[in-house]
C-alpha cells in the first residue's frame, strides 16, 4: 500500500536531531508499511526481519541517553541481539511504558513514538498478541490525533488500517467493520483509494458481513469489488476473492434447487488461479473446499472427495503436517465423513483439527469455536449429550470473550444446540432460555425472512405445544409459517398449517371447557419434525461458514446424518 514518504513532526525544530530523527521515523514508517505488505501476501518471515530490524534502531536512537546510562541494560542487550525475532514480550511491554512516560514530557516526539508503538503493535500482531497489538495502536492513534485535527491524515489512517486488520483477525468484527469502513471513507476523500485498494477494502467488508451472517448487505460489497476488478484485468488476487465469496452467499441463500451459479463463480475463479504465482496455492485449496461443499449438497460424494484430497494435497506439500492450513482440511474431511454417516472418523478428524490449532494459537478464537462446535454436533448424533453439551458450551463462551454481543453465528448454533439438548432432557425452562437467546441472535444476524429463524421459531413452538402453553406455541408456530410462506416453501408451509391447526384445535377446545386439556401429546411430537427426537435436516454456516448438522436451525437440505456443509471464509 502506498503512502507519503515525508513525514510531519508537528513543530519539531529544524536541527541535527529533529532531521535524525525525521530520518529513523521516515524508514520506520516504511518499514512498517513494507511489513504489512508481507503480512497480507503471507510473507510472515520477511516481516518478522523488517520489523524487529526496524526496532533495534528505533531503540538505539532514542533510548541512547538510557542504554549509555547503564541503567536499562535490557535495551542493550536487544539492540546487540542477533537472533531477533526471540525478543522477550516483557522487553515490549517495557518499551511501552517507556514511550508512555516519554511522550507526557516531550511532544516534539509525539509522531516518532507513535510510529515506534506501531511497530511494536505489529510485531505483537504477528505473534497473535491481539490485545497488546491493539492497546499499541491505540496509543499510535491517540498521539497523532493530537498532532492532526483530521482522521484523514496519512498518518491516521495508518493508525485506523492497523487497528482495523487486528480486529479482523481477532474476530471482532463489529469494531472491525466500524474501523474499515472509516478507513474506506478516508481514503476516498482524499482521493487516495485506487481501485485495487477499493476491490480489496469492499472484499474485506464484504468477509465481515458474511461472517455476521448479513448476507444482502455482503452481497453489496463482494459485487461492488468484482466489478471494480472486471475493469482491470491485473487486479487477480481481489477478483479470485470477490468470485469465492459470491459463491459463499449464493450458495447460503440458496433454497432446495439447483447450485449451478456458485459452481460457476468457483469454477470462474480456478481458472482465474492458473498461470498465477504460488502464493495463490492456497486460494485454489479454499476453493476447491467450497466446490467440495456444493457437490455435497448435490449428493455428488465422487466429486466431493475429489475436491478435499486436491485441497489436502497442496496444503500437505506446502504447509505441512501440523500446519493451521492442515487443520482446514481436517475439518472439512470431518464434515464429508459426518456427511456420510462415518462418525467415528469424523470426530478423530475434527479432534484432530482442533489439536492443531488448540497447540498453534495463542488465543481462542473462532477457528476454535468452530472446531467445539462441531464436535458437539457429532456427539449429538451419537446421543453423548453431556459432550455435546459440553462442547457447545465451550464454544459458546469462546465466541462470549471475543464478541460482546455475541452476534456470531457460531454463538447461534452454540445456543441452538444447547436448547435441543435440554429439550431432550426435559428442562424446558432453560430450553426455552437458550432458543430464544438464539431467535435473538438470529434476528440481528440474518435476513427477516432466513429459515434459520424460522426453525428457531418452530422449536420454540415445539417446547410451549409440549408444556401445554398453546398461545405461545401458536404464535410462534405462525410466525415460522409466515415465514416460510415468503420463501415459496410449500411442504413447510403444509407442516406448519397442520401443526397451527392442531393447536387452534386444542385453545377451542380449552375456551369451550373452560378449563387446560391435556391432549395426545406424544401424537403431537411425533408430528412434529421438530420436537426433541426428531431430526430435521439443517444446513447452517458459522464464522468459518461450515454449514452444521441436523440439530443446528436451518432448512437447506436433507440427510438423515446432517448436512455439514463447509464454505470456507478467505483472509484478506
Amino acid at each position: 500500500m502506498d503512502y507519503h514518504d515525508i513525514i510531519q513532526t508537528g513543530g519539531n525544530n529544524h536541527g541535527e536531531t529533529s532531521r535524525q530523527n525525521e530520518g529513523v521515523s521516515q524508514k520506520a514508517i516504511k518499514d512498517n508499511d513494507q511489513a504489512v505488505e508481507h503480512i497480507s501476501n503471507d510473507k510472515t518471515e520477511q516481516a518478522k526481519k523488517l520489523l524487529v530490524s526496524s526496532l533495534k534502531k528505533q531503540v538505539k536512537h532514542y533510548f541512547s541517553n538510557l542504554i549509555q546510562q547503564g541503567t536499562h541494560d535490557w535495551l542493550a542487550r536487544i539492540c546487540m541481539s542477533s537472533s531477533s525475532w526471540q525478543i522477550d514480550d516483557t522487553c515490549l511491554d517495557r518499551i511501552c511504558k517507556i514511550l508512555e512516560r516519554e511522550a507526557e514530557s516531550n511532544t516534539k516526539k509525539y509522531l516518532d513514538f507513535a510510529v515506534f508503538y506501531d511497530t511494536i503493535g505489529n510485531i505483537n500482531y504477528i505473534r497473535s498478541q491481539y490485545k497488546k497489538a491493539e492497546k499499541c495502536f491505540s496509543a499510535s492513534e491517540k498521539l497523532k490525533s493530537k498532532l492532526y485535527k483530521s482522521s484523514n491524515h496519512v498518518h491516521s489512517m495508518r493508525s485506523t488500517e492497523y487497528l482495523a486488520m487486528t480486529y479482523f483477525a481477532w474476530d471482532k468484527l463489529n469494531q472491525a467493520l466500524k474501523q474499515y469502513k472509516k478507513l474506506l471513507k478516508a481514503k476516498r476523500s482524499t482521493n487516495d483509494c485506487d481501485p485495487h485498494l477499493e476491490a480489496k477494502l469492499n472484499n474485506i467488508l464484504g468477509e465481515i458481513r458474511f461472517r455476521q451472517g448479513s448476507y444482502s448487505k455482503c452481497q453489496h460489497y463482494y459485487s461492488k469489488a468484482e466489478k471494480l476488478c472486471n475493469s482491470h484485468q491485473d487486479y487477480k488476487l481481489q477478483y479470485i476473492k470477490s468470485l469465492i465469496g459470491l459463491a459463499k452467499i449464493k450458495f447460503a441463500l440458496q433454497t432446495r434447487t439447483s447450485s449451478t451459479t456458485p459452481l460457476k463463480h468457483l469454477r470462474t475463479a480456478l481458472n482465474t488461479c492458473y498461470g498465477t504465482v504460488d502464493s495463490f496455492s492456497l486460494l485454489k485449496c479454499e476453493i476447491y473446499d467450497n466446490m467440495a461443499n456444493v457437490y455435497m449438497s448435490q449428493e455428488k460424494y465422487e466429486e466431493a472427495t475429489d475436491s478435499l484430497k486436491t485441497s489436502w494435497e497442496i496444503r500437505n506439500t506446502i504447509c505441512g503436517n501440523d500446519s493451521l492450513e492442515m487443520a482446514k482440511s481436517h475439518f472439512n474431511d470431518g464434515n464429508l465423513k459426518r456427511y456420510l454417516g462415518n462418525l467415528s472418523e469424523a470426530l478423530s478428524l475434527h479432534n484432530k483439527s482442533l489439536e492443531i490449532r488448540l497447540k498453534l494459537k495463542t488465543f481462542k478464537d473462532l477457528d476454535i469455536a468452530e472446531s467445539y462446535q462441531a464436535i458437539g454436533n457429532i456427539y449429538q448424533l451419537q446421543q453423548e449429550k453431556a459432550q455435546a453439551m459440553k462442547s457447545f458450551t465451550t464454544a459458546r463462551d469462546i465466541v462470549k470473550s471475543s464478541i460482546e454481543d455475541e452476534f456470531c453465528v457460531i454463538s447461534f448454533n452454540s445456543y441452538f444446540g444447547i436448547g435441543n439438548i435440554l429439550e431432550l432432557q426435559n428442562k424446558w425452562d432453560n430450553s426455552l432460555e437458550n432458543y430464544a437467546r438464539c431467535l435473538q441472535i438470529g434476528k440481528e444476524l440474518f435476513e427477516r425472512t432466513s429459515a434459520k429463524v424460522a426453525t428457531v421459531h418452530e422449536k420454540i413452538g415445539s417446547v410451549h405445544s409440549t408444556r401445554k402453553n398453546y398461545s405461545e406455541a401458536l404464535s410462534n408456530y405462525t410466525d415460522a409459517k409466515e415465514i416460510y410462506k415468503a420463501l415459496k416453501e410449500n411442504n413447510d408451509v403444509s407442516r406448519l398449517e397442520s401443526q397451527i391447526d392442531k393447536v387452534a384445535g386444542y385453545i377451542s377446545e380449552q375456551n369451550k371447557n373452560g378449563q387446560l386439556n391435556t391432549p395426545n401429546l406424544q401424537s403431537l411430537n411425533e408430528s412434529n419434525p421438530l420436537s426433541a427426537n426428531y431430526s430435521h435436516s439443517i444446513n447452517t454456516t458459522d464464522q468459518n461458514n461450515t454449514i452444521n448438522d441436523n440439530n443446528s436451525p436451518s432448512h437447506i437440505g436433507s440427510s438423515s446424518t446432517g448436512n455439514p456443509l463447509t464454505l470456507q471464509y478467505i483472509g484478506v
